[in-house]
Formats: structure tokens, sequence, C-alpha cells
């Protein structure tokens, strides 16, 4: 027998013509050009090899042309060529035409040794082991992942330790004291600009910040940003997660983002009187329950009622009995002297603000409802009292009880009602108002 035919291959002048087959349980692989293009078994990945190899490479430094240097004088000697493939952070630094595109040795500041190590192999090999890894580390490594963006690193950390990071204990700031305006106008050169820079003393994951400002007299609204990262430098890689400089604030803010690895946050807080803003309690955490935010406008779209005292909400214009009655959520405990909000009709209106923005879209309103009167009105909304945009106009109509409304998204701060008919006086009647609906509003 000749060769090709012991190791089961038919000799060439055999097998003009002929299509081989091997078959196999679910399939029939053959080596005829147009089989196997159709057949499952088509691609072949050596994966495994592959990372062995590049394993190896990270091991050896053969031929590597650029030195990582951290702070403890810690050096790795790396491939350019891989970092930047793997991570779109060393792409943007070594290849784009910063000074260390041109550096053999580059500095990376802050950054563990240990948890720099495995993350580097992972960017070779795409292989990491997290078992016996301290929390500590463990943050490390995501802080990385973070910082290169490496997303499916990041996911695999949470995934694989989701219930170790959700215990982490981040610590809590009452009383954060204000940075000094020459230190202040190192990251904002504003006069009217008060700024809290935080080092929470090691990475965490938070997606909540919360702040309760302390101001020395009444405010009736400021505004501001927020910023976080991993390097404390002026010209650090700071990330803005909030943006409400051109909103009007008050109250306690709450501010969701995605998961995120961060040490620092820096708050920069519009103060047009200066040096009002005293010591503020400031709180990171992780949290459960947080709401979907607007990738573009990082304003929150909330799912639930916003407006009421819970989540810091104020009526300021219109008159009750009861200062707050048209937020605080009882819609059964009203007559024909209290539980409801009214104003004159032709004179008056009544108006709520928001503790900081919000993306609404629904609206429920209840009207004064004792008898079988009817009335027309319509609602506005602004984010600082000067531009309003009409949402729902109806002012034609004869409206009674509960009033759903739908609208194109759009920022709130204030809500304005205003009637313009009641049938039965001058007067117009407000029991209950809600934003966003509690209950879902079928489209009409």
């Amino acid at each position: 027998m000749s060769d090709n035919h012991a190791f089961g291959r038919p000799n060439p002048e055999e097998a003009r013509g002929v299509v081989e087959t091997m078959r196999t349980e679910n399939s029939t692989i053959s080596n005829n050009f147009n089989a196997v293009m159709s057949c499952s078994k088509s691609s072949v990945q050596h994966l495994e090899e592959h990372s062995q190899s590049f394993g190896e490479l990270f091991v050896s430094a053969d031929h590597a042309d650029v030195t990582i240097v951290l702070d403890d004088g810690t050096e790795f000697s790396s491939h350019r060529l891989i970092l930047a493939v793997r991570s779109s952070f060393f792409r943007a630094m070594l290849y784009n035409g910063f000074q260390e595109s041109h550096q053999k040795r580059v500095a990376l500041h802050e950054t563990n040794s240990t948890a720099f190590r495995a993350v580097l192999q992972y960017m070779y090999t795409s292989k990491i082991d997290f078992a016996g890894v301290e929390l500590d580390i463990l943050l490390e490594y995501l802080s990385l992942a973070h910082r290169f963006d490496l997303n499916q690193l990041m996911n695999a950390i949470k995934d694989a330790n989701f219930s170790v990071l959700d215990t982490n204990i981040i610590p809590q700031y009452p009383n954060v004291q204000p940075l000094s305006r020459d230190l202040g106008k190192r990251y904002s050169p504003a006069e009217n600009i008060t700024v809290f820079h935080l080092d929470l003393g090691k990475p965490f994951i938070i997606n909540t910040i919360l702040m309760d400002f302390n101001w020395k007299n009444d405010v009736q609204s400021f505004s501001y940003q927020i910023h976080v990262g991993m390097e404390n430098r002026v010209e650090g890689h700071w990330k803005l997660v909030a943006d409400y400089s051109d909103y009007d604030c008050r109250g306690i803010q709450r501010v969701f983002l995605p998961d995120t690895v961060v040490r620092y946050i820096l708050i920069r807080v519009n103060d047009p009187m200066t040096s009002r803003l005293e010591a503020s309690r400031i709180e990171a955490m992780y949290s459960s329950e947080t709401m979907i935010v607007d990738p573009i406008s990082k304003i929150i779209i909330p799912h639930r009622n916003i407006t009421t005292i819970e989540n810091h909400a104020r009526v300021v214009e219109g008159v009750s009995r009861c200062r707050n009655a048209l937020i605080n959520g009882d819609i059964t405990s009203y007559d024909w002297d209290s539980g409801y909000t009214c104003h004159q009709i032709g004179s008056g209106l009544i108006m709520i603000q928001l503790a900081q923005p919000y993306i609404i879209s629904s609206m429920r309103l209840l009207l004064w409802n004792c008898d079988d009167r009817f009335y027309s009105y319509y609602v506005a909304v602004s984010t600082n009292q000067d531009d309003w945009t009409t949402i729902v106009d109806h002012t034609n109509d004869e409206s009674r009880g509960w009033q759903e409304l739908l609208f194109d998204p759009l920022p709130v701060v204030y809500i304005k009602v205003v009637g313009t008919r009641n049938s039965s006086n001058e007067v117009f009647h407000v029991v209950h108002l809600e934003a966003p609906s509690n209950v879902p509003i079928a489209i009409k």
C-alpha cells in the first residue's frame, strides 16, 4: 500500500473527479472546495495556540520596542503594535502624535504594578485569573480595564465578582470643604465657581453621587458640573458625568452614571454671589436603585414620579391650605375646602420646581371633581423660567377628573399649569400632579 493509502488518502491518479467524505454524527466533511465552504467545520480557530504564542512573547519581550515605566520603578518591555491594537488608550498615546509616540520609555502614573502586570498579560493572551485576587487588586484590575477601554475585561470582572464588588463599602463625606479660591482656580479660572475636590483614597466602582450643598443664606437655584477620574491631575483623564450648568437646581442632588471605576470626584458649582457655599455632604456609592441617563445630555430619564417632596420638588406658585398638597401623593383626601391647589383664572398660575433637570415625556393631573364642572387649561415646562414650551393645550376642551398627558421627551425643571376656564366660577383647582406618570398611558 502506498503512503497515501496508508493514511487513508487516495493516490492522485485515483482522486481525479473524486470527492472523499468523512461522515460524523451531525455532518459530512468533504475535500471538495464548494462542499468545504458550505460545511459547519470550514472555520478553523486555533485560539489556544495563538494565546500561548503571544503569552511567550509577553514573557520573553522579544522584539519589544517600548518600555512602560510605573511610579514605583517597575518596568515592562512591550510592543507598541500589540498595545495599540488591544487598547484605544494606548493607540492614542503611541500613534496619534503625542510625545509618547517618539519615546522608548513611557511613564504611566498612579498605576498599581501587580494589577498592571496581570492586565498587560491579558492584553497579550486574552486570559486572566481572578481566583485568590484580593478586593483591592480586583478593583485595580477594573480600574485599568476602564482606563484602557477593555470592555470585555470590565464585564468579565463585574460578572465574575459582582457579589464581592456590590458589598464594597465606600466612605461617605458629611463635611467636605470647598477648595480655596487659589486652589479652585487650578480647576476652573472663573471667579464665580466654587470647586469641591474629593479623593476616595482608592478606586471604587460607583454609579451614584449624592450632594447636599450647605449655603450661608437662602439660595433659590444653582448649577454645577461633575467630573470623575482616576488621575489627580488638572489635565488628567476626567470624565464628565453631569453637566447641569445651564439648569436651575435646588436641594439634594442625585446623579446617576454607568458603573464606573472612580478615585477622584471634581464638582464645579456656580456660585454667583461668591463664597456663599460652605462645607457640604457628598456621598459616592454603588446602588442597585438607579435610573436611566441620557448619554448625550447626561440628564436622568426617570421611570417613576419625581414631583414629590421626597425628591425635593416644591410648589412655588399656587394657593393651598397645605403648601405642597399638589405633590404630597394624597389623591383621596380632598373636598370643597382643602386638598387642592388653585389660582385665580386670568391672573395666576400653578408652578412646580423640580430639584434638578429630568427628561420627561408624560404627566398626570387630577382636576378637582367633587361636582360635574369642567375646566380648560394648558401646561408648559421650562428649565430656567425664561424659556417656556407648551406641552399640552386644552384651552378649547372641557376637561374633568384625571388628565393623562403624553408629549415629546424634553428636559424639565419647572412645570406650569394655567387654568383658562372653570364652568362654575373663576378659580382653577388641581388636586394632584405627577411627572412622569406612575401608570402607563395609552397613546390615543
